[in-house]
Formats: structure tokens, C-alpha cells, sequence
């Protein structure tokens, strides 16, 4: 893990050659069918995460690459980016990567600085399978024009469509799409990238620095590099949950792999379960807001555990039935969705794998750029209902708890307050 700090030294090259690892050249020398794994891992450092970067590097080295798997690094700091092979290496505090070349000044920010490595990562280490992460800061889907990637020097981040736009011109479908980074595992970034991998690895709530487990993720892969994507994601989500959950580091963490051959379906039921909840004359709208309100949030309160959300429609009496049967519908498409979905810390409920948005604060318009805003009515329905939040001296008993510590929210039984 994130661990150690970094000393460069003119032996770097000295030390990849006697670490015992033996790799191919870069260029492109292996075959694609020659290589099982390429790993791409796209690190926007160029903020205040940049020693977090270094020590991750030095942690990807206790396993390094092979023959059978190439896991290639970009790395962006505030003097200037890079790009290497990482190689075997036990010894700390120490980068002993084989560098692939110095970049100078580069904007991580831009989808057109992901594409570029994306394109020199599959040309020079074409494989079988490919893997990309994205390593750095994320706010979901809310931010106004920053969604992943944060570069502090050009004041960018990689907004949901411009990071669509670079991973469809990439031509690439990858096996595993990975997210190292807060808040990022939507329902709605989800259904942007469903075109362009078989998984996506992230998490609902917010990421410490110290982030995955790069020691333990990579030294499986490199011992069983024919594994496929699938259990690849069980053992990054696996892994995570076991770095903190066994060293007790306060907080709350959360890791989920989700199918994204699925998201379509997924997306759908919530078109038909928001279609009905806007055509419910029968339910007062406050009733939605309140549920919606008192479910599962994250590190954004905006943004609610869409199995939670269901679950509570579900429960409360006073729903029509053809909108429980909707949320149903959508509870099972959610399942079937969600691969792999872990959850600790103290003070936190298991999590279904998948967030959405629902507002508790105001509407963001950028929201509407989405493709699902655009494929779906969720965006309608979340306009509809804010305003009732204001209309009625109904509130949700821990409702008014969201925004700061939602543990103790989490903790209550649920329980509708009438007015008086």
C-alpha cells in the first residue's frame, strides 16, 4: 500500500536489471495473444496526492510486471509526468521501474492526455487483455465541470462525457475499467462507460490516499495472469475491504464491481420506476422526497445507495403498488447487476454496489449532459421532487442529518414523522 517515500538514483536501471524480473522490451515485441494482461494505470498526481502517487508505485513494485503482464504507469506531478514499466522490486524507498520517457508538462485534466496514453500503452504492450485505472481524485457526477482526474496546475478535471469521448476514440474495450478514486461508482458514470469495458471497479463512498491494494492486486494477477476480469474485480474489491477492515483505520470504505453488460437493463427499470412515480397521483410527492431523503448516503449527500432507496419504497405502506412493483423490478436488476459489493467501517450498513443521484441540496443542470439523464426520465422525476422537500412540515425522522455524519442516521430505525 501506500506506504513509502520515493529517492531517485542513477542506478535505477542497475536495480530493474538484477530485481529478478524478467521482462519483454517495450515496443510491442510480444504478440497479443503473448501477453495475458496489459495494465494501464493513469495517475493524475498532479494535485495533493503526489506522494501518495510515489508510494503507490513503490508498492506496485513488490509485484511488477512479467512476461504475462505488463502494468504500465503514467504519472503526473506538478514538475512534470512520466511514464514506466514497473518492474520487481523489494527494496524501499526506491522507484526501480524501467522509465519509458519524460513527458515534461502535461494537462492530466484533458481526456486527450488519457487517450494518448491509452493508444502508446496498446501499441507498445499489446496483449490479450487490458486493464485501466484511474488513479486520482473523483466527485461523481455533480461537479460542474470536474468529475475525475484533478490536475491543480491547469485548474481541469475529466468531466463524465469528455472521459466517454476519449475511451470510445481509443477504440479499446477493456476487460476491467478501474477507479481508484471518491464517489465514482454511479449508476450514471456506470451507464457512461457501459460501451467500453466488461467491469468497472469503484466505490460509492469517498477513497483514502492510501487507496487500493496494489501489493496484493498485482501479485495475484502476475501468479495467475490467465484469471479473467471477473475475478480479477473480486480481487481488488476483496482486497480492499481487507486492508482496512483488518487494520482498523477509522472511516467508512466501499468497493464494488458491476457489471456493465447490464447497466442498459438496469437503466431502463429506473426509467419505468421514475415514469410511475411521476404519474402517481396517489402518493403525496413529499412521501418520495422523504424516503429518498432518509436513505444510505456517501461522502456527498446528494448521492444515495440505490438498494437502500429501493428497499425503503418498498417498505413504507403508504406507496402505490404499481411503484413497488416498479422498485422491485429495479432492486432485481441492481442484484444482478452488482458483482461484488463490500462495505466497512464502523457505523455503516452493507451497501448495494451502486449509487444514485438524488439531490438533497440543489439541482445541477450539468446533470442533464449525462447520457443517462438523457436515456431515462431520473432527471425529470429529481426536478419534480425537490420542490415538495419545502412544501410540508413533513420531514423523515434523521432526514435533517444528511450533510454531516450520517452514521448516526444509519444506526436509527426508519420512521416517518408526521406533522403536528
Amino acid at each position: 500500500m501506500r506506504r513509502r517515500s520515493v529517492l531517485f538514483g542513477s542506478v535505477v536501471l542497475l536495480l530493474f536489471l538484477f530485481s529478478g524480473c524478467q521482462l519483454p522490451p517495450p515496443g510491442g515485441s510480444f504478440p497479443e495473444s503473448g501477453r495475458q494482461w496489459t495494465v494501464m494505470v493513469y495517475m493524475a498526481a498532479d494535485n495533493d496526492l503526489t506522494g501518495e502517487a510515489w508510494k503507490d508505485i513503490d508498492s506496485m513494485e513488490l509485484a511488477g510486471s512479467s512476461g504475462d503482464v505488463a502494468i504500465v504507469v503514467q504519472v503526473d506531478t506538478p514538475s512534470g509526468a512520466w511514464r514506466y514499466l514497473v518492474a520487481r522490486d523489494a527494496t524501499p524507498d526506491v522507484i526501480a521501474s524501467l522509465p519509458l520517457g519524460s513527458l515534461g508538462r502535461v494537462d492530466s485534466g484533458s481526456g486527450e492526455t488519457l487517450l494518448d496514453f491509452i493508444r502508446f500503452a496498446r501499441s507498445n504492450y499489446p496483449a490479450a487483455h487490458y486493464a485501466l485505472i484511474l488513479w486520482n481524485h473523483g466527485s461523481g457526477v455533480k461537479a460542474t465541470t470536474k468529475d475525475i482526474a484533478f490536475d491543480f496546475t491547469t485548474q481541469r478535471a475529466i468531466a463524465l462525457p469528455e472521459l466517454r469521448s476519449a475511451l470510445t476514440r481509443s477504440g479499446m474495450f477493456f476487460d476491467f475499467l478501474g477507479m481508484d478514486a471518491c464517489l465514482m461508482q454511479m449508476v450514471e458514470v456506470a451507464y457512461e462507460v457501459r460501451h467500453s469495458a466488461r467491469v468497472l471497479v469503484a466505490s460509492q463512498e469517498n477513497v483514502p490516499g492510501e487507496g487500493w491494494d496494489y501489493e496484493t492486486v498485482f501479485r495475484e494477477l502476475t501468479r495467475n495472469p490467465s484469471m479473467d476480469a471477473i475475478t480479477l474485480a473480486r480481487i481488488v474489491v476483496e482486497s480492499y475491504a481487507a486492508y482496512y477492515g483488518q487494520r482498523g483505520i477509522p472511516g467508512r470504505y466501499t468497493l464494488s464491481a458491476v457489471d456493465l453488460s447490464r447497466v442498459s437493463g438496469l437503466a431502463s427499470a429506473i426509467d419505468a420506476l421514475a415514469l410511475a412515480i411521476l404519474n402517481d397521483f396517489r402518493t403525496p410527492p413529499w412521501v418520495y422526497v422523504a424516503l429518498g431523503d432518509s436513505a444510505l448516503y456517501f461522502g456527498d449527500p446528494d448521492f444515495v445507495d440505490l438498494g437502500d432507496f429501493m428497499e425503503l419504497l418498498l417498505a413504507y405502506p403508504g406507496i402505490s403498488p404499481g411503484v413497488q412493483e416498479r422498485a422491485q423490478v429495479v432492486l432485481g436488476e441492481l442484484r444482478r447487476c452488482v458483482l461484488y459489493a463490500q462495505s466497512v467501517g464502523s457505523d455503516i450498513i452493507g451497501t448495494s454496489g451502486l449509487s444514485i443521484y438524488f439531490p438533497y441540496t440543489e439541482y445541477v443542470r450539468k446533470y442533464e449532459s449525462l447520457e443517462f439523464a438523457s436515456a431515462t426520465s431520473w432527471d425529470e422525476l429529481v426536478r419534480y421532487l425537490i420542490p415538495w422537500r419545502y412544501k410540508t412540515e413533513r420531514r423523515w425522522k434523521y432526514a435533517s442529518l444528511r450533510g454531516s455524519d450520517s452514521s448516526v442516521a444509519q444506526r436509527g430505525s426508519k420512521e416517518l414523522l408526521e406533522a403536528p
